[in-house]
């Protein structure tokens, strides 16, 4: 899955609306591959750091708040248990824990597709399994460096929160990284831009 977009604790959320499917009378995957969303997603991301302690991070892969977004809290991570609680709901005899996992559409072949609302082109490697999205509509040629969340934002942002004055005085103070998340030209599974390790094979 290429990262694009907002911080873990909205993606680890994102296979919810597979598992989930099957209750609503529109599967768009067959439950045994849903399941396989679910399982890939998570395992990538508690090897990378997105569980820490017991509890989800705040950032991509690990605690990074330069990604995180400025209205973002402490418990903004539980978002992120939407995709979990959606699939321990199923009852143990669901079709979604009977049936054996079924290998996603990258792990049985490459694929190119376009989707014309974003204006992405969408492609799927079979031979390293890299999935790549190409924004058409991409302002910029390359995609920049993330802005730093230096020591002074760190300080100002520890001092509100000590006092309960972040909204008053207008924190936090986090670098505005959302171009970065959203607006490069090119977004890669194999290289995310905020320098996760590629997936296991």
């Amino acid at each position: 899955m290429p990262i694009l977009g907002r911080s873990v604790c909205y993606r680890m959320a994102l296979p919810a609306p597979l598992v989930l499917g099957e209750w609503v009378g529109y599967t768009p995957l067959p439950p045994g591959q849903a399941r396989r969303a679910l399982a890939v997603m998570w395992r990538y991301f508690i090897a990378n750091g997105g569980v820490e302690g017991g509890r989800v991070t705040q950032g991509y892969c690990g605690a990074d708040l330069r990604f995180l977004d400025e209205y973002s809290g402490q418990g903004s991570c539980l978002w992120s248990l939407r995709s979990l609680v959606t699939a321990l709901a199923h009852p143990p005899d669901a079709p979604f824990w009977r049936t054996p996992e079924r290998a996603l559409p990258i792990e049985e072949g490459g694929y190119s597709l376009r989707i014309p609302e974003p204006g992405w082109s969408v492609v799927g490697r079979a031979a390293d399994q890299e999935v790549t999205i190409i924004q058409e509509s991409a302002k910029t040629a390359a995609t920049p460096p993330p802005r730093d969340y230096g020591t002074v934002a760190r300080m100002l942002d520890a001092m509100a929160a000590a006092y309960g004055l972040t909204r008053e005085l207008g924190g936090p103070w986090r670098p505005m990284n959302r171009g970065l998340g959203y607006s490069a030209p090119r977004y890669s599974s194999r290289e995310p831009f905020c320098g996760c390790a590629p997936p296991a094979r």
